[in-house]
């Protein structure tokens, strides 16, 4: 539906607060999203150097300049529309492989059982996989590409500070 059809003379009123609502989004994701690199990090499954903390803020400032860079070379390299399509593939894939999940963990022994149990989990798990899967299905080629560049990228940074990760850890046993 236009813009124009609601209340008119109001556009500017609607553009204001899009933008309000961009801006907070944004900004949102910028100091969320440093925050799984830095916790990576912290474990160990990325360079030390990324859980660097700031003396006077006691912030991740290597974590969030790290995701602020990344974030403006998807932002210059293609469309807004494209960076909320690739964006929105990402969060569709992890909300995949957390339902994907619960059936696995459910099944285990050996685990503490849960706090909270969701009555039927299960069956919204797999009704769940199939709407991520029908979601999925109706990306281009390009998009579904460019996401699986995204992931090959991650797995080599993590699968290549592994061996250097093991290296440090020797050159301390040793020293």
């Amino acid at each position: 539906m236009p813009l124009h059809g609601f209340w008119p003379g109001r556009r500017r009123d609607y553009l204001c607060w899009a933008l309000i609502s961009i801006i907070g989004n944004l900004n949102i994701i910028l100091l969320s999203g440093s925050r799984v690199p830095f916790a990576m990090a912290e474990q160990q499954q990325l360079p030390s150097f990324v859980a660097r903390v700031h003396r006077r803020f006691f912030t991740p400032y290597v974590a969030i300049l790290i995701s602020a860079a990344a974030m403006l070379v998807l932002t210059l390299s293609g469309t807004f529309i494209y960076a909320l399509t690739i964006s929105a593939i990402a969060r569709l894939l992890t909300y995949a492989a957390t339902c994907a999940a619960l059936p696995v963990f459910r099944r285990r022994k050996n685990v503490p059982p849960a706090i909270f149990k969701l009555p039927a989990g299960r069956i919204a798990a797999i009704i769940s996989l199939a709407l991520a899967a029908w979601l999925l299905s109706n990306s281009t080629r390009g998009e579904a590409r460019d996401t699986c560049l995204a992931a090959l990228v991650g797995l080599l940074i993590y699968f290549l500070h592994k061996p250097l990760q093991r290296r440090s850890r020797a050159h301390i046993q040793s020293s």
